[in-house]
């Protein structure tokens, strides 16, 4: 299985968060026939499939929820409270 596969059957088992650890977000992984960062891969899995918008966090960026993602205004208001 795919370390995106494993991390989508955690949402399909309705658990609500996961600490992730082992394997760097930015390894490169074969994403739709393109080389992409483990990371924007899972981004977009996760999105297609659940609809969901990934948040990251690091001391260096802070958070990142990729706004842009979601298209309804009311939603991007009540995310940013």
């Amino acid at each position: 299985m795919t370390a995106i596969g494993q991390i989508l059957d955690i949402h399909r088992d309705g658990r609500g968060a996961a600490m992730i650890s082992g394997r760097s977000l930015y390894d490169f992984v074969l994403d739709g026939g393109k080389i992409r960062p483990l990371l924007e891969a899972l981004r977009r899995a996760l999105y297609d499939e659940f609809g969901m918008v990934l948040v990251t966090y690091s001391l260096a960026n802070g958070v990142n929820w990729f706004e842009s993602w979601i298209a309804n205004e009311a939603d991007r208001r009540f995310l940013c409270l």
